[in-house]
């Protein structure tokens, strides 16, 4: 007699870390093209402008122009930050000025005015509504924004034979950070001048405490919920009718009225005559696919 064996159907692991679904709002994934830059998946209405500079300087009443670390008292004393509510991200001297970084050009607005009427000589970095963005991958947590830029000139060679500190310590500002708490490592995400960009890009990977760390452009797009279409967000959207991310019909998409299992259409990719049989955030999308190769080129432009 034949004994019957049954062998259990393998049941496919989920890879660590990764969501099926993903609520508005949260956080993307990076894309394999780069934010590595080219990052897994997409960023959509989530983050305000970038970093804003300030050079800022002055003299002393004999009329000499005083050092960085005076200035810095010196805005300590006369202008109250915390009546201001601006969020300073870096302050640090570059080039006998003192250089101070916010969050974006609302609040280097805010702070500027202040230190004029104070005074101070502040001049604004030069406005780029694409700045240059790099990333970083696998740094250990524990690594922070001045330790990142220490550590990198220190333990890099080619970087003290390539560059001055000056320009590095001028062209590249650590922005944020992405990656669970629940890990040990993460991906950095930097501000560099278009000089420190290229000799990071062309380096390829940059040596951080016991890893050797992966360097990317970053490249952030902006997709629209209401129109799902790239390079804007709703606010600014001139669309009148919404677009479903999922059927391409004119409802919003949390109101869909056919939902699966019915087939999804992507809008974007029906509007450039593309393969459509997917959901306007899948992140195959050759629409989305061919506004990264875009981007990229105005990069490296």
């Amino acid at each position: 007699m034949i004994k019957q064996i049954n062998t259990p159907i393998p049941i496919p692991r989920r890879r660590p870390g990764r969501m099926v679904e993903r609520e508005r709002g949260a956080p993307t994934k990076d894309t394999r093209l780069l934010f590595s830059t080219l990052l897994d998946g997409r960023r959509e209405e989530t983050r305000s402008p970038g970093p804003a500079a300030l050079y800022i300087s002055c003299e002393s009443e004999a009329g000499e122009k005083l050092s960085p670390q005076s200035v810095r008292r010196r805005v300590l004393n006369e202008v109250d930050l915390t009546k201001l509510g601006v969020e300073v991200t870096t302050c640090k001297p570059v080039d006998q000025k003192l250089l101070v970084v916010v969050t974006n050009n609302k609040e280097r607005t805010v702070l500027s005015n202040a230190l004029a009427k104070k005074g101070f000589t502040v001049t604004e970095g030069k406005s780029n509504s694409k700045p240059h963005l790099i990333k970083i991958t696998r740094v250990d947590k524990s690594v922070g924004k001045e330790e990142l830029l220490e550590t990198n000139w220190k333990q890099n060679a080619f970087l003290r034979e390539l560059t001055s500190w000056d320009k590095i310590n001028s062209g590249f500002i650590p922005a944020f950070t992405k990656g669970g708490k629940q890990y040990d490592e993460v991906t950095w995400v930097v501000q560099v001048s278009k000089e420190v960009r290229k000799i990071l890009i062309d380096s390829g990977s940059l040596n951080i405490l016991l890893y050797r760390c992966k360097v990317e452009d970053f490249i952030d797009i902006s997709r629209c919920f209401h129109c799902q279409q790239y390079g804007h967000i709703s606010t600014n959207c001139k669309a009148s009718t919404h677009t479903c991310g999922f059927c391409a019909g004119e409802h919003n998409t949390r109101e869909c009225p056919g939902g699966m299992p019915h087939s999804p259409v992507c809008a974007n990719c029906q509007r450039m005559g593309l393969p459509y049989n997917h959901k306007v955030d899948d992140q195959e999308c050759p629409a989305y696919k061919k506004t990264l190769r875009k981007h990229a080129r105005l990069i490296h432009s």
